[in-house]
């Protein structure tokens, strides 16, 4: 190989990687248009609680025993203003334990 060779090879090299860079990117580019961002929260929107809700019922309805779900469950139906909802939610939860000193913070009055 003569000197004039090298350069050459160095420069297709170069310009190849430069451009496998730049394919990458635009592909990169393209692949982050369709992710789809959450909607943000807006204050007085309670539909993070509802959600929650949907939640905690559906891991009352797969373990019926579970305390803590039902603890869960009278808390955000209390946090709701379903107070029929939530003493349900709690009823169940103190026949399930009824020595729990978790109870204090969901009397409903």
């Amino acid at each position: 190989m003569s000197n004039k060779t090298v350069p050459y090879y160095e420069f297709v090299i170069f310009s190849s990687l430069i451009i496998v860079v730049l394919l990458l990117s635009v592909f990169n580019l393209n692949a982050t248009e369709s992710v789809v961002l959450p909607e943000t929260q807006v204050l007085g929107d309670s539909s993070g609680l509802y959600l929650e809700r949907e939640y905690w019922k559906n891991i009352v309805i797969i373990h019926p025993t579970y305390f803590p779900g039902w603890v869960g469950l009278a808390t955000i139906e209390k946090e709701l203003g379903n107070i029929d909802a939530s003493e349900k939610a709690y009823a169940q939860a103190i026949e399930i334990f009824p020595n729990s000193q978790n109870f204090e913070d969901l009397l409903i009055k």
